[in-house]
């Protein structure tokens, strides 16, 4: 099942291309408060290109819904620390593309 899961999804999504620095950054800026949208009135510090590859990267990883709406997995991520932030990122990055670890 989860195989499926994951073939279905890399079939149907290209990956988004965004620096972790950003990525990370932006997570740990939400730490203050995580807002119910993310769209680009949240993003307005960012250069429109970075808008998009975020928000591309937000929704593929299932961060935030098609409507830009936050899920429960973002806020997992942006409330953990320590090791429990790397167990989370980690299991994030494996399902969102696991091409990339299919032969570790």
């Amino acid at each position: 099942m989860e195989d499926e899961k994951a073939a279905r999804k890399l079939a149907s999504a290209v990956p988004p291309y965004l620096s972790f620095k950003t990525f990370k950054g932006f997570i740990d800026g939400l730490k203050v408060g995580i807002p119910t949208r993310i769209d680009r009135t949240v993003l307005s510090s960012m250069s429109g290109a970075t808008q998009g590859q975020l928000m591309a990267a937000l929704r593929y990883l299932g961060l935030v819904s098609s409507d830009a709406l936050t899920t429960e997995t973002l806020s997992s991520l942006v409330n953990s620390e320590g090791a429990e932030y790397q167990r989370t990122l980690a299991t994030l990055l494996k399902e969102g593309y696991p091409f990339l670890f299919k032969d570790f």
